[in-house]
């Protein structure tokens, strides 16, 4: 006999026998469910509390708000291997392998899938070089240090890194030690010039402003400015704004318009630091070029080379208006 559980609306006898039956049937309320809806709980699957937070309401204690939720601690990461500046050897004939060696404190590496609330402290390590992200780093003892394997194509000169903390459902940790950025070289043995600061991608306010740079250099010496140019690949850089190089190489009025000289104070160096002048200009893209000088200002050309090959990088920036709002302001 198959017995159906009713609605507590009977008689006395009858409800006692339909609760006797329930019983034995399994009839009744029915058992509290294991899941968690953390968006409508405030608890996460793991049982862990959400805390939320924001710029006007901060974190208890000695808590931290990492992307609008409270956290113990921030992630903070590290790029060991290669070491800043590193001279890897070229390969004109194949890309070249580059064992990039992560590190981090405060995050937990996990597989995404396994982490389906994204709780902080947990998440991923992404590798990106030269912009094009290349590696996810999910498994392995993060404070350790996790090696991965990475291919840099075979163009001789400078290669940038960056990694960059983030929770699994993709998006960055947005504490300022959760990302980190070095640069290496590919050395063919010529000279070759590169920013370490700004980096591709970064955005300014179109109001004239200062800002910091730092450039380097392989096979080439920075030297205090002279007024006779020495002997050899030595010199320092200079820095224009918004103009195409190297065809402003030929025109002496674009190259007497660099916005800062980037010499050392003592040499010879393989970097050197300056304030540079941004000049007022429109919402959009914008290029910065640094280009190597002789001591006393004179263009370098590579190896002596006649015509001049100049020696140069240029990085793409983003300029927006503060008081709009609106504009395209990306730099890549």
């Amino acid at each position: 006999m198959r017995f159906v559980c009713s609605p507590v609306s009977a008689l006395p006898l009858a409800f006692a026998v339909w609760s006797s039956l329930a019983v034995l049937t399994g009839c009744g309320s029915p058992a509290p469910s294991n899941d968690t809806d953390a968006s409508s709980t405030g608890t996460s699957t793991t049982g862990d509390p959400v805390v939320p937070c924001s710029d006007e309401m901060p974190c208890p204690g000695e808590m931290v708000c990492l992307v609008e939720q409270c956290a113990d601690a921030a992630p903070e990461v590290e790029i060991v291997t290669p070491e800043a500046e590193a001279k890897l050897q070229w390969s004109a004939d194949a890309a070249v392998p580059v064992t990039v060696t992560v590190r981090a404190t405060g995050l937990t590496l996990v597989d995404p899938t396994t982490d389906p609330n994204s709780k902080r402290g947990q998440g991923q390590i992404a590798v990106l070089l030269d912009g094009v992200e290349v590696a996810l780093v999910s498994s392995g003892d993060a404070e350790a240090g996790v090696p991965v394997e990475v291919s840099a194509a075979a163009v001789a000169g400078a290669h940038r890194l960056r990694i960059e903390a983030r929770l699994s459902d993709g998006t960055e940790y947005d504490n300022p030690g959760a990302s980190a950025r070095s640069l290496f070289w590919l050395d063919d043995g010529e000279p070759h010039v590169a920013f370490v600061t700004p980096v591709p991608g970064d955005t300014y306010s179109i109001r004239a402003q200062k800002v910091d740079v730092e450039v380097a250099a392989i096979n080439f010496d920075f030297v205090p400015a002279s007024a006779e140019a020495q002997a050899g690949d030595v010199g320092f850089a200079h820095v224009i704004e918004d103009v195409e190089f190297p065809d402003c190489a030929a025109d002496p009025m674009c190259l007497a318009g660099y916005i800062v000289a980037v010499v050392p104070t003592t040499g010879p160096a393989s970097s050197a630091s300056g304030t540079m002048n941004i000049s007022n200009s429109g919402v959009g893209k914008g290029y910065f070029v640094v280009h190597l000088v002789k001591s006393n200002h004179d263009l370098y050309c590579a190896n002596g080379s006649d015509p001049c090959v100049p020696v140069w990088d240029r990085i793409t920036v983003g300029r927006y208006d503060p008081d709009a709002g609106t504009g395209d302001s990306s730099g890549g």
